[in-house]
Order: C-alpha cells, then sequence, then structure tokens
C-alpha cells in the first residue's frame, strides 16, 4: 500500500504542476492575478480540483474523507491564498496517519 501511496502522489504532483507552470508563466508575462486573468484561471483551477478527487479515489480516501480534505484545501486557498496541493497531500498523510493509529 505504500507504494501504491508514492506512485500516487508523484503523480498527483507531476501533473498539478504541469498545470501550474504554464499559468504562473501567463501571470508573470501579463502581469495579472487570478482576478483579472479568471478567463483562465477558472478551467485550470477545475481541472486541478478534478485530479485531485482522482488522487484521493485512488488512495481510498475520496468516500469518507475527500470532500473534507478537499474543501478545507480549496477554502484555505480562497481565504489565505495558501498553496492547496500541499494542504491536501498534508491532510491525505494526516489521515492516513489517525487511520494506522486506530486499525
Amino acid at each position: 500500500m505504500n507504494g501504491h501511496f508514492t506512485r500516487a502522489t508523484a503523480q498527483y504532483v507531476i501533473i498539478y504542476m504541469m498545470l501550474t507552470a504554464p499559468m504562473n508563466f501567463l501571470f508573470h508575462e501579463l502581469d495579472g492575478t487570478p482576478l483579472t486573468l479568471w478567463w483562465a484561471y477558472i478551467p485550470v483551477a477545475t481541472i486541478k480540483i478534478y485530479i485531485s478527487y482522482h488522487y484521493l479515489n485512488a488512495l481510498g480516501l475520496w468516500h469518507r474523507f475527500g470532500t473534507k480534505a478537499l474543501g478545507f484545501a480549496v477554502t484555505m486557498r480562497i481565504i489565505f491564498q495558501a498553496p492547496w496541493m500541499m494542504l491536501l497531500i498534508g491532510s491525505v498523510l494526516f489521515i492516513r496517519g489517525q487511520r494506522k493509529k486506530f486499525n
């Protein structure tokens, strides 16, 4: 199970960063923010949420903890401009640690 977690997390990070790098380049070149370039930000953010769903589903966490973890990460992104990919991975690590403790 640990190898599956590592592989799924690596795939998630690679795909997420492949979407993030062009957006950061676009924001830098056009001197924009997600609010001024919403036409580019919304589709990419939607795709990132979709791949986050598949990441949590691949780990078997979606049905019980996935909505809470993803909701927490996106809420922190909206409120504090936090890097929600790291918050999501941190949530997954916390949940996995709690599951091992009680099993």
